[in-house]
C-alpha cells in the first residue's frame, strides 16, 4: 500500500524544530522503518537538518518543498504590516503564501502520482485541495484528515466531510459531528496519540542528572516543572502566579519550551512572561527551546509536573510524557486529556476563575503527602507506557488505514 502523509509544513519532518504534530509524523516513520508495512512517502517543508536527518529512514521516501524567496517575503512583510501598522501581531504567523505554495505543490503530486492513501496532517488548509474535482474523484474515500486541535471556524466544511477522519480523541469527535452533523460519523476514527516511552520510562544516570542541575543552578530545592509553549493557552501565567503566591523557601519553577519550538519567533505574550520570570529570577529556571529528544532528562530531575491548559486540550503529549517520567502530575479538566489520564493517578483541576487558587493548593498538597503522590506517579507511569507506545499508535493507524 503507497502511503502519503502530508505534514502541516509549518514545522519539518524528521522534527529537527520540535512540534508535536511533526514528532508523531516521524514516530509512524520510525515504527515504518521496523515493520515496513507500507510504502510511506512523506511531505514536509525543507529544512536542512531535517533532510540530513531523513536519510537515516530508509523506508521513507521524504519530500521537501522549499518556500519561494519571494513567497517568503511578502509573508514577511504582510506580518510586519500586522505587527507596526495595526499594531494587531498574530500569535502564530499565517504565512498565507506558504500556504498557497504547498496547495500548489500538492495538487501537482497528486495529480502526477499515484497513492493508495492520503493523510492530511490537522492543517485545515490543505482540504482545500478537494475543492479541485479531479483530485476528489481520483482519491475518493482514500483521503484521511488527521485531526490534533479543533478545526479552524473558516475550514471548507465541504471538504471536510468528503474525508476520512482520524481523531485523537473523542472530545474532537464531539466538535467534528458538531460542525459536520450525525452523517459523517461512520467515516470517524478515533487514533489515540503515542510517543517513544522508553526514554521517558528508564532512569537517568545520577551524574547526569547532577550535569544538568548544575547547568541550572539548582542545587537542593525540589523542582517544579513546566514543559511546553509560552503561550497563554498552556496556562503558564496561572502557574507562575501561583508558584510566586506560594513563596516556597524549598522549590525552583523549571520553565522549559519557547513561544513557537525551535523557530525563533516570539510574541508579546512570551516577552511578558520573560519579564515575570526576571522578577523570579532566583527562583525560575528558563531554558527557553529544548530539543525533544533531550526533554526526558529534564522530567527526571524534577519532582513535580503542573501543565494547567487553560483551553480545551484535545490530548496533551506533554502530559503523557509527564506521566511516563513517574512524576506526579497537576494538570486541568480541558478537552480530551481525562480520555487519556485518570484522576486515580493525577490531580485535574477545573478551569475556572480559581484556577490559581486551586494549582496553590495541588502544589501544597503535593508537598504534604510527597510519598502518595510519588507512588500514584508510578503506578501511572507503567499504564502509560502500555497503552501509549509507538508500536501500538503505528499499528493502529495501520488498521485504520486498511479498513
Amino acid at each position: 500500500m503507497k502511503v502519503l502523509i502530508v505534514s502541516p509544513c509549518d514545522l519539518p519532518v524528521p522534527a529537527t524544530k520540535g512540534g508535536a504534530v511533526a514528532t508523531l509524523v516521524e514516530s509512524l516513520v520510525k515504527q515504518n522503518e521496523k515493520n515496513n508495512e507500507i510504502d510511506l512517502n512523506v511531505i514536509s517543508i525543507y529544512d536542512q537538518i531535517a533532510e540530513e536527518e531523513s536519510k537515516k529512514y530508509n523506508n521513507t521516501k521524504f519530500i521537501f518543498w522549499k518556500e519561494p524567496y519571494l513567497f517568503k517575503k511578502i509573508d514577511e512583510l504582510y506580518e510586519w504590516f500586522y505587527k507596526n501598522i495595526l499594531k494587531k501581531p498574530h500569535q502564530v504567523l499565517k504565512r498565507y503564501m506558504t500556504k498557497i505554495y504547498i496547495l500548489i505543490c500538492l495538487k501537482k503530486e497528486l495529480k502526477k502520482n499515484d497513492y493508495d492513501r492520503v493523510i492530511l496532517e490537522n492543517s485545515g488548509y490543505l482540504i482545500n485541495i478537494l475543492k479541485d474535482k479531479k483530485i476528489y474523484n481520483k482519491y475518493k474515500n482514500n483521503i484521511y484528515y488527521h485531526v490534533h486541535n479543533d478545526i479552524p471556524e473558516n475550514i471548507y466544511v465541504d471538504g471536510l466531510k468528503k474525508c476520512k477522519m482520524i481523531l485523537i480523541s473523542k472530545y474532537l469527535k464531539k466538535k467534528i459531528l458538531k460542525v459536520c452533523g450525525n452523517e459523517v460519523e461512520n467515516n470517524i476514527f478515533i487514533l489515540r496519540n503515542g510517543f517513544d516511552c522508553q526514554n521517558f520510562y528508564g532512569n537517568l544516570e545520577k551524574e547526569k542528572i547532577n550535569e544538568i542541575k548544575n547547568k541550572l543552578n539548582i542545587e537542593n530545592e525540589k523542582i517544579i516543572i513546566f514543559v511546553g509553549r509560552i503561550v497563554e493557552q498552556k496556562g503558564i501565567r496561572e502557574l507562575t502566579q501561583a508558584f510566586k503566591n506560594l513563596n516556597l523557601s524549598n522549590a525552583i519553577l523549571l520553565v522549559v519550551g519557547s513561544h513557537n519550538f525551535a523557530t525563533n519567533e516570539s510574541s508579546i505574550f512570551e516577552q511578558e512572561m520573560k519579564l515575570v520570570f526576571k522578577e523570579l529570577e532566583n527562583k525560575i529556571r528558563f531554558t527557553g527551546y529544548v530539543p525533544y529528544e533531550e526533554i526526558w532528562k529534564y522530567y527526571k530531575i524534577a519532582d513535580l509536573a503542573v501543565l494547567p491548559s487553560v483551553w480545551e486540550e484535545p490530548a496533551g503529549l506533554a502530559m503523557l510524557e509527564a506521566t511516563a517520567s513517574s512524576i506526579p502530575l497537576i494538570t486541568t479538566k480541558s478537552g480530551g486529556i481525562p480520555e487519556y489520564l485518570s484522576e486515580k493517578y493525577v490531580d485535574m483541576l477545573k478551569i475556572d476563575d480559581n484556577l490559581t487558587i486551586n494549582i496553590e493548593k495541588s502544589i501544597k498538597n503535593f508537598f504534604d503527602n510527597e510519598i502518595e503522590y510519588k507512588n500514584r506517579a508510578s503506578q501511572a507511569s507503567k499504564i502509560i507506557c502500555e497503552q501509549y507506545c509507538e508500536s501500538e499508535f503505528y499499528q493502529n493507524f495501520i488498521k485504520i488505514i486498511k479498513q
